[in-house]
């Protein structure tokens, strides 16, 4: 009596355990998958029309149309269908330009909202389409380059020139997305990635100095065309 219920324990076991692992095997995928990925891109934009009017009337120095922009994507793919959400934080900046003892800086950060298309889905090549709504802030200074004799009287007296107006725009963005997978086996996959996109300011002539529209403003696009070059994990 005692073996039949120690058979009876043991094969009760062996069943718990089976269909322990057969629940683990048969848990449902998640619908949507979490990605993160950070970057860096080349960026084109247009700053010619205030070129236009600063050369025409001051001295400063032109302000480049190329950009460096850093990075921060967070996707969130459908792991049954082919699409995505993505939402891509960025800074930009760009070398100093000076002349004539001016120097002109650019800075600016932005975010965009997108959803895309998976158009090629393979275990070590993803290729997607996306478009997206964003807000893109963008800050132009134009200072004199202080030389080593210049001293506080002649701050105080104003004979340092310094000028910095504000750029906030809505922006709309659309390119195109190609991950490069080596490690497809592994559940744990990082991967890198190639995008090449274009954004344009929807109101882009919208300028201000401390908190006061200049009317007149020219109209620039300081994101453009851009090329990033990313890794992720998933």
């Amino acid at each position: 009596m005692s073996k039949l219920k120690f058979y009876l324990i043991f094969a009760l076991f062996l069943s718990s355990i089976y269909a322990f692992a057969q629940n683990a095997e048969t848990k449902p995928e998640p619908k949507y998958r979490s990605i993160l990925e950070v970057g860096a891109a080349i960026q084109w934009g247009n700053f010619n029309r205030i070129n236009e009017l600063s050369q025409t009337y001051t001295t400063y120095a032109k302000v480049s149309n190329f950009n460096y922009q850093f990075n921060l994507s967070h996707f969130l793919h459908h792991t049954q269908k082919n699409f995505f959400f993505k939402a891509d934080y960025f800074a930009f900046t760009q070398p100093n330009q000076k002349q004539d003892q001016t120097v002109v800086k650019v800075y600016g950060l932005g975010n965009i909202l997108n959803i895309g298309q998976y158009i090629i889905r393979k275990p070590k090549q993803e290729l997607a389409i996306y478009f997206g709504l964003g807000y893109i802030a963008t800050s132009l200074r134009m200072v004199n380059d202080l030389s080593p004799t210049f001293s506080f009287y002649n701050f105080v007296v104003g004979q340092n020139r310094s000028l910095e107006v504000w750029q906030q725009a809505s922006v709309f963005s659309m390119g195109t997305t190609f991950k490069y997978i080596p490690t497809s086996e592994n559940p744990k996959k990082s991967y890198l990635g190639f995008t090449l996109g274009y954004g344009v300011p929807l109101d882009g002539t919208i300028w201000k100095h401390e908190g006061t529209l200049l009317a007149g403003s020219p109209n620039v696009n300081p994101l453009g065309a851009f090329f990033r070059l990313s890794v992720g994990n998933f």
